[in-house]
């Protein structure tokens, strides 16, 4: 066995052992934390990797979400510096313009014991604005439905009729009730009551003599308005305003139901586009390469951009350096490739991608045969094909195809070995990948997209 690839085999078996101690135990992360679960009825779209803020700071992220127990369980990372005591809040908001979702926690009371690695917290679910206006319209259609009903009926008269006759069953009794000395007391309320009514009189008397004046004054503006008031309605029932002719004019009606149908249209239409402006993510993806046979490092430099969750592009230069040189393989070649995820249960299992592979046309496929399984499902099988059109050293025409495994560790992190130009030279080289995610290049790119 050559003495290139003994080191390659070394090398890979080193990788294999890494990852499989670095796979049996959680998420990594380069600064210390702690996991908490928060329970929802409804994430109102809360999206993976949202902030996790408190008072509009940023204290962790949404690492995922998942259904547990007939809810949505999300699970967050918080720093180690920041302690939540237990009897504090979590809830969905949403910040600026855009609505963007974020997790809003509060801290709690100060006496409270503080929330330990692994707790559950019960979360406040978001008021939806379209469930409040479906159930304030509902309650309304079912009154209006319920007055009908007591209407066509006819329960309603006869509750009438049955309260008439109540009353007068109560009358009656009262009258046989009565006695001397109740009636005696009657006849002084009756006085009182003259009395006053006798005062009342004279305040009367005072208003029809000193103030007559005022009150004809009073009744005169009463009168006008009441014919103002006539006018209006009248100028209404004629359709001579616009509140007339929009109630009586069929085509206006017609014309302002086509309005609010267009403005419904265009609001959907806003929303599809602010959710694809939310959605943006772009990452710095940087490949070190090292050929066992060549004995020399090869760097790849790119920019991944994902519009959604499921779909990618990749633009970048491959064995970045100075032409004059000498490498086993062409400098700054170009990779233009556009790619798609397929997913069963809401996980990953492949991707293909397409177009320019080292300024060639090609395609390749990761398969994830492992994808069922967490954390195994992080171990990648990567073929790709190019340069279909080839003729070889040998005078044969082969196109360049790579395979190989790849590893991640942690989810910035790949760890791999792949054998290139597996049909002809079979060159084994190891990897280091490096991806990182760059938010402002997102939001640049997203702002360039809406400005079309």
């Amino acid at each position: 066995m050559k003495k290139e690839t003994q080191l390659g085999l070394f090398i890979l078996l080193g990788i294999m052992a890494l990852a499989v101690t670095i796979m049996t135990i959680q998420s990594v992360n380069l600064e210390k934390g702690y996991r908490l679960y928060i329970t929802f009825n409804d994430v109102s779209n809360l999206m993976d990797k949202a902030w996790v803020r408190i008072s509009g700071v940023k204290v962790g992220k949404v690492e995922s979400i998942s259904l547990y127990e007939k809810k949505v369980k999300v699970t967050v990372w918080i720093k180690d510096s920041i302690k939540i005591h237990n009897d504090g809040a979590a809830s969905i908001q949403s910040t600026g313009i855009l609505g963007v979702k974020y997790l809003e926690l509060t801290l709690g009371s100060d006496d409270a014991p503080f929330f330990k690695n692994g707790e559950f917290i019960e979360g406040k679910d978001p008021v939806s604005l379209d469930k409040m206006l479906s159930d304030g319209l509902g309650g309304v259609g079912k009154l209006t439905k319920s007055l009908g009903e007591i209407a066509g009926d006819g329960s309603l008269g006869k509750n009438l009729n049955e309260l008439l006759r109540n009353a007068k069953e109560i009358t009656e009794k009262l009258n046989r009730q009565l006695d001397e000395k109740k009636l005696a007391n009657i006849v002084d309320n009756l006085e009182e009551f003259s009395q006053q009514a006798k005062k009342l009189s004279q305040d009367l008397a005072e208003i029809t003599g000193e103030e007559k004046s005022d009150m004809k004054l009073t009744l005169k503006n009463i009168k006008s308005s009441s014919e103002k008031l006539d006018n209006i309605l009248t100028k209404i029932t004629n359709g001579e305003t616009t509140i007339g002719r929009l109630l009586s004019d069929e085509q206006m009606g017609n014309d302002l139901k086509s309005t609010v149908e267009s403005l419904k249209v265009a609001s959907n239409e806003a929303k599809k586009t602010i959710s694809r402006f939310t959605l943006y993510r772009s990452y710095w993806d940087y490949n070190l390469r090292y050929s066992a046979s060549g004995e020399e490092f090869k760097s790849d430099l790119g920019i991944r951009i994902r519009p959604n969750p499921d779909k990618f592009y990749y633009l970048g230069v491959s064995n970045l350096g100075d032409t004059d040189v000498a490498s086993t393989e062409k400098r700054n070649t170009i990779d233009l490739n556009i790619g798609q995820d397929f997913k069963i249960s809401a996980q990953k299992f492949a991707t293909i991608y397409a177009g320019f592979i080292r300024s060639s046309g090609g395609a390749g496929l990761i398969v994830k045969p492992l994808w069922k399984w967490n954390p195994w499902n992080r171990m990648d099988v990567v073929l790709e094909a190019s340069d279909f059109t080839r003729v070889t050293a040998s005078n044969q025409k082969k196109p360049r195809v790579n395979a190989g495994l790849r590893i991640k560790p942690v989810k910035w992190l790949n760890l791999g070995s792949t054998v290139e130009d597996a049909l002809d030279r079979k060159d084994l080289h190891s990897s280091i990948n490096v991806v990182i995610e760059d938010e402002d290049l997102a939001y640049l790119l997203a702002m360039i997209g809406l400005t079309n």
